[in-house]
């Protein structure tokens, strides 16, 4: 390491060893990320890939909106890995996605009411990989029905189960190719649900079902108290996973920063931002000082 590196890591550890003693015993926070859009940020998040947020209309204060217009399908994305849900995903162990939803306006481009019925929400974790016969590959499920206009405020949940192995968990399916023989969508040879939840350049919740065609509709819909949660019992900070956090983790997380072994499941990149940075160093520091 350069001088500066060590000069910067070191007194981020000194840092850490200072906090350490304070945090022992404390529970860990499983919230991933948590946006009640009232101070007028979307926090990476998107309504059809535009970030508009109103300070009223929302379950209550503010919320993300989507204008009234035509559309392909209604959607909430993430693009931006300040919604804390891009990069590798199996840091976490599985996310339970929650959120707030209202349709405010559903016509067809005849003017006439939409069943929401019809349009079930996937759930699509999607990665750009570096394969040029694959570009783009995702894993995704489908869940229950958009609500009806008039319903008011839903509460939807969505859990995004660990990478346990190569199969799909049950109720997911993956894109990417097609069986040759039935047109099904399936991954490519060689990847597999963990290695997309490893890379997730972009999540999406949509009524769009991978697989199925779809035609414009007029939409106008909110969201509200978005919240999303780790579901593994072991919190970031504990990057040897032995169920502690202590000194024996910082090891473990500075041999990975500068290049060494990383633990099982783990990688250098800790803010998933696809960047081995500062900014990594920074983000585990933070984590350690917290504690589980």
């Amino acid at each position: 390491m350069s001088n500066r590196i060590q000069t910067r890591l070191a007194a981020s550890v000194a840092g850490a060893a200072g906090a350490l003693l304070a945090v022992a015993g404390v529970a860990r926070a499983d919230v991933v990320a948590s946006v009640n859009f009232d101070d007028g940020e979307a926090y990476g998040w998107s309504a059809n890939g535009v970030p508009t947020v109103l300070d009223f209309g929302g379950n209550p204060g503010g919320m993300l909106y989507l204008p009234y217009d035509m559309y392909w399908q209604v959607g909430l994305y993430a693009r931006d890995p300040e919604s804390g849900v891009l990069g590798d995903l199996t840091r976490f162990g599985g996310l339970r996605v929650s959120f707030d939803l209202q349709m405010i306006a559903a016509f067809n481009s005849f003017g006439e009411p939409l069943d929401m019925e019809s349009f079930p929400i996937a759930v699509e974790l999607v990665s750009y990989t570096d394969d040029p016969n694959f570009p783009i590959v995702s894993v995704y499920t489908v869940g229950p029905s958009m609500p009806s206009v008039g319903d008011g405020w839903t509460r939807y949940t969505f859990e995004i189960p660990a990478a346990e192995g190569d199969a799909l968990p049950a109720g997911w399916g993956g894109t990417g190719d097609e069986d040759p023989n039935t047109g099904d969508l399936r991954l490519p040879a060689g990847m597999t649900y963990a290695s997309v939840l490893s890379r997730v350049d972009e999540v999406r919740v949509t009524t769009m079902v991978p697989g199925f065609m779809y035609g414009g509709n007029w939409y106008e819909a909110g969201w509200d108290n978005l919240l999303v949660e780790s579901l593994g019992s072991s919190c970031g900070a504990d990057f040897n996973g032995d169920g502690f956090v202590d000194f024996f983790d910082l090891d473990a997380f500075v041999g990975c920063f500068e290049g060494g072994e990383c633990p099982e499941g783990k990688t250098a990149d800790y803010n998933g931002d696809g960047f081995v940075d500062f900014f990594d160093l920074d983000a585990y520091i933070a984590d350690f000082e917290a504690g589980c």
